[in-house]
């Protein structure tokens, strides 16, 4: 194991984070959230050797932290392609009418035009989701059943805001997190509500 070796998984995801310094946040969001989740897992997967034997043993099958950004970058480069919104055709001789009208020719128009009606609903959805969920989460939290309820409803919210990102990504091609925030270590379910 050479000396800059990762000795734990926050040593190795510092490295993993300047290696994509600079980057997409969405990009290096996922790959620390997948790198961390993988090396967790197998942290456990191993519970007889340390955190620093598991590193060193799954070097070879995950990667070091600069090729693993460099894996997340060929990929970014593929995807974005495979996204990316073909260009209007350039007009050469455009005149006045043609310019002003030529708006009912793109094909951008429609799909922007269909996103904001489409958001027009969700946004419906989502408001009258969240002022029930708030209303009977207040409401049950006299009882037993409140603090459950108020919990799934944050996690069906994480849930449809990711969702509504990968919305925005098909549509739009805007490049948005496909994965949240690791949560860190295995914690205490008090902890994790605290």
């Amino acid at each position: 194991m050479s000396s800059n070796a990762p000795r734990s998984i926050d040593d190795y995801l510092k490295q993993l984070r300047a290696a994509l310094e600079g980057e997409d946040p969405a990009l290096i969001q996922d790959a620390l959230y997948d790198a961390e989740e993988y090396l967790r897992a197998e942290v456990a997967a191993h519970p007889d050797k340390s955190e620093a034997d598991v590193l060193e043993l799954i070097a070879s099958t995950y990667g070091a932290p600069d090729e693993v950004a460099a894996a997340y970058r060929d990929t970014e480069v593929k995807v974005k392609a495979a996204l990316k919104t073909p260009a209007p055709a350039a007009a050469e001789h455009v005149r006045g009418a043609q310019r002003f009208f030529g708006v009912f020719l793109d094909p951008r128009a429609y799909l922007s035009l269909f996103y904001m009606l489409l958001t027009l609903a969700t946004g419906i959805a989502y408001f009258t989701f969240v002022v029930t969920g708030l209303s009977l989460s207040a409401g049950l939290a006299i009882l037993i059943i409140g603090v459950p309820f108020f919990l799934a409803f944050v996690g069906i919210a994480r849930v449809i805001s990711l969702g509504e990102g990968r919305l925005l990504e098909a549509i739009t091609g805007e490049r948005m997190p496909r994965r949240p925030v690791h949560p860190g270590p295995p914690a205490s379910w008090w902890s994790r509500i605290g």
